[in-house]
């Protein structure tokens, strides 16, 4: 079986690496993305701490943040698009290369609802989420 797995840093205890390899320990074959990685690969505007930071912000579940915070995420955000929509496509094409019979997600916080529909859709896969707390 072929599997998709959506997690958000590449670290070696990562909940995406956990699954990865526990899946491949069951005989299926695995591709993992990692989205907030990616996402902050795109673009120099990503090599300062504070920019990675208001990202970080603009994905986490809260609506309730300080005026500093809110007012960064809206002066950034326009920046940011930018690198929302190329993480978006490196995932639809990924995932049209591989074509996952599962698209597991640990919880893919920069992929669009319109990203997931779309690689559902385009290769008839099973979508999983798994967001097992809160880690904002």
């Amino acid at each position: 079986m072929n599997i998709l797995i959506v997690a958000g840093s590449k670290t070696e205890f990562s909940l995406g690496k956990l699954y990865s390899r526990a899946f491949q320990e069951l005989g299926h074959n695995v591709v993992e993305y990692y989205d907030m990685d990616t996402l902050n690969s795109h673009g120099n505007i990503f090599d300062y701490d504070l920019i990675q930071k208001v990202n970080w912000w603009r994905f986490q579940l809260k609506t309730s943040y300080s005026w500093f915070k809110k007012i960064l995420i809206i002066f950034l955000k326009p920046l940011l698009i930018y690198a929302d929509t190329k993480t978006n496509k490196e995932l639809l094409d990924l995932a049209l290369t591989f074509n996952p019979d599962i698209f597991f997600t640990i919880p893919a916080r920069a992929i669009n609802a319109e990203t997931i529909c779309s690689i559902m859709d385009k290769t008839n896969c099973l979508a999983i989420t798994y967001h097992g707390d809160s880690y904002d």
